[in-house]
């Protein structure tokens, strides 16, 4: 039984990484490094993430999608501003974390660095929504626990229902 799910997920994952070529390639971003990644709980909605030159395009995709349907969105990556951060071993430590899949974000008196292989908080529901794995460089005191913040947060009826429509292609 659990071969035959993770030969199930594989030709998932398959299924995804060819519709996200065929998307991106489409908007003339066939060269780009990306991946994909499942979303929590199944393997029928992946997280797509798609690197750019000064950022990354963000979407979903499911295995039930009847047409190239990824919308992206992008994020700018901002590593312009790890400058302000005094600590640059753990700048460097956090990038190679990341394997270069990172953006940068000033939100009110804090430095966030996202790291986007975690994928997003309820991104299928809001595009623009923030990332499961953040860190704070301005305030490290309150990274004490770093395990994907708030992943299930903004989790309720309404973003279920969205991933569940999202999962059947819409």
């Amino acid at each position: 039984l659990s071969t035959t799910y993770l030969c199930y997920t594989l030709i998932n994952k398959v299924t995804i990484d060819k519709e996200a070529k065929s998307v991106l390639s489409h908007q003339g971003i066939s060269d780009a490094q990306y991946f994909t990644t499942p979303t929590p709980l199944n393997n029928w909605l992946w997280f797509v993430v798609a690197a750019a030159d000064s950022g990354y395009y963000v979407g979903y995709g499911s295995v039930f999608d009847w047409h190239d349907s990824i919308a992206f969105s992008y994020f700018p990556q901002r590593a312009s501003l790890l400058k302000m951060v005094e600590n640059e071993n753990e700048v460097s430590k956090l990038i190679r974390f990341s394997k270069g899949f990172y953006t940068v974000e000033k939100r009110n008196d804090t430095l966030l660095f996202n790291d986007l292989r975690f994928g997003q908080i309820a991104g299928w529901a809001n595009p623009r929504a923030k990332f499961s794995f953040h860190y704070d460089l301005h305030h490290p005191e309150a990274n004490l626990f770093v395990v994907q913040q708030g992943r299930f947060s903004s989790w309720n009826r309404k973003t279920i229902t969205a991933m569940f429509r999202r999962i059947r292609g819409y």
